[in-house]
Parts: structure tokens; sequence; C-alpha cells
């Protein structure tokens, strides 16, 4: 595809700004597929909804042409028309873009694909592709490994995501245990942190029913049969719990059990601060009170912490 002048300023521009604020470089099909979703031309007044699947390599060959990696046997892959054309089709939630070098630009439909940032990560984490998203709000997310780039306010930002922290929650001892607590993550990392929901989340593993000590039940409300461990469930949690400013209580399995409780703690712990605010500190002041609970706090400007016996399992940005 032939670039303009302009275009190919963009992308430069782009290129430095992604290196020099998270600190990745994209290939040259990522880079003209964001300068694509960046600079679209508006129609009626309104830019439109976007998405591209970007390989780093050639597609493998088979018979019927060239056929990128696909995420479920339903998947469809048309190959006709420019890629002009292509993009009008690519809405970024069933249907993007697919492109890689010394390949033919492809449209892929999955009809499994609902778009969410939770199956997008975990798309790119299992894959070698980049994935960028346009939302109809405008926002652009880059998915890449285990990590999200998103555009906020005109800076680029850099998170990881939930699949980067699997193996955290080993201690915890039973692997159905760990997939509950991976679950409960997701719910905090790709739902209410991206939509900016402050929220403490108090999970008791081992229990079917949660414990009450340290918890103020005073302006408890109490929750349909809803799961915060149930991926399809997660949107309907996110939403309720981003209109509370208390905590929830789940259960075992990660059921919702109580919401809008308020955390206490042993009078030893009331004087202590813990970094990242009120939030942060009832809930380490509670962790250290409570050992029995496993706690996840999300800040509603987006960093996520897991707590478990006054000890930080999860932290923002950790690498390790």
């Amino acid at each position: 595809m032939s670039l303009t002048k302009l275009q190919r300023s963009r992308i430069e521009r782009l290129r430095g700004e992604l290196k020099e604020e998270v600190g990745v470089e994209l290939d040259s099909e990522a880079l003209e597929e964001l300068e694509y979703a960046r600079f679209m031309e508006p129609h009626e007044g309104m830019k439109p909804a976007y998405g591209a699947i970007i390989y780093s390599h050639p597609y493998g060959s088979q018979a019927g042409g060239a056929t990128p990696p696909v995420r479920s046997p339903g998947t469809e892959i048309y190959r006709h028309s420019p890629l002009r054309t292509k993009r009008l089709f690519a809405d970024g939630r069933t249907s993007f873009v697919v492109r890689a070098p010394k390949s033919p630009p492809l449209i892929m439909v999955d009809p499994s694909f609902v778009g969410t940032e939770l199956e997008l990560a975990g798309f790119a984490a299992a894959s070698d592709g980049t994935i960028l998203q346009r939302l109809a709000s405008g926002r652009i997310r880059i998915f890449r490994g285990d990590v999200v780039y998103s555009e906020e306010g005109g800076t680029w930002l850099a998170r990881r995501s939930a699949a980067h922290y699997r193996g955290k929650f080993a201690s915890l001892g039973d692997p159905r245990t760990e997939e509950t607590a991976q679950a409960i993550l997701e719910l905090c990392v790709h739902n209410l942190s991206p939509a900016g929901r402050g929220a403490t989340l108090i999970w008791f593993p081992d229990r079917a029913s949660a414990p009450t000590a340290f918890l103020d039940r005073s302006a408890a409300l109490e929750p349909p049969e809803l799961s915060a461990s149930i991926n399809h469930q997660a949107p309907s949690v996110s939403h309720a719990l981003g209109q509370l400013d208390r905590a929830v209580i789940l259960g075992g399995d990660g059921s919702l059990q109580l919401m809008n409780v308020t955390l206490e703690c042993r009078p030893s712990e009331s004087k202590r601060v813990f970094v990242g605010g009120t939030r942060h500190t009832s809930a380490m002041r509670y962790s250290r009170s409570q050992p029995e609970a496993v706690v996840f706090v999300v800040s509603a400007d987006g960093p996520v912490t897991v707590l478990h016996r006054g000890s930080v399992i999860v932290t923002p940005n950790s690498s390790d």
C-alpha cells in the first residue's frame, strides 16, 4: 500500500511517541494501522470503531492461500477487495483486518468474539500478534504479549494484562482455587480498571460463606446470584461495583455474597498507612486482621493490587 507524505510523517510521529512514552516499537504494518485508526476520516460527523491484527511473520501456507492463526474453528477468512475496502468491515469486535509482512491483507470474522479487553488481551498473550482496537469513543488500545497499551488524554500508557500474573496464586494450593483467583483478577484488570471503577473485593478461597469478623454490614446489600469468577458475568458485576464505594464479599467459588460492606480492623492495625490512598490503607489493615481473606483492590485511576495475610502478592506493573 502506497503512503502519502502526510501519512509517513504521522507514522514517524507515532513511532516516536510509542518508543518515548512506553518503550514499544511496532512493525511497519502495525504503525500503518495505528495511523489509520488515529486519523481516519469521519462519516456524518462520527469516526467508527475499528480493529486490526498484525503478525510479525508471514502467514503459514495452506491450501486456498495463506491463512493466519485463528482463535476458534468457526472463524471466517475473506480475501477479496483492496485494503481500503476491507477496513470498512473491521469493527474491532467480531471482525478485524489481518496483516503481516509479505502477506495479503485479509478480513477475519470470528462469531465467538465480542471484542472485550479480556478476550483481546488473552488472544494477544497466546499468539505473536499485535491487536489494535479503536473504540467508538475514540480510545485506542494496543494488545501485545502480556501488555495493554492505551492512549489516555493524548499520552500512551502501559499496563500488564491479567495473563502476566498467572502463577501468583500458587501459594493458595488447590489448582481450582488458583483458577478462581485468576478469574477474579481478570475482572479487576480487564473490566474494572479500564473503566476507571475503583473497588475492593474480599475473597475467602477456603469458605463457602464468609466470616463476619471485621466487617460492618450496616449498609450491606444482598446481590443476585452472580459471580466475579464467571467471565460473561464480569461486565454486569463491574457495572454494579462501579456504583458503590464499599467492599464486596465473595465466597470460595467467587460468587457475590454481600455488597457495600465497610472494612474494619484490629485496634493494633488502626494507625497503619499503606501507599495508594484510603481504599488501599483500609484493605491492608483488613488483610492483616483477617488472614483468611484475599483482598483485590482496584484504584479509580487503574492499578490493581492483591493482598494476602498483609502482604502484596500482585502489584501494578510488577515484573517478577
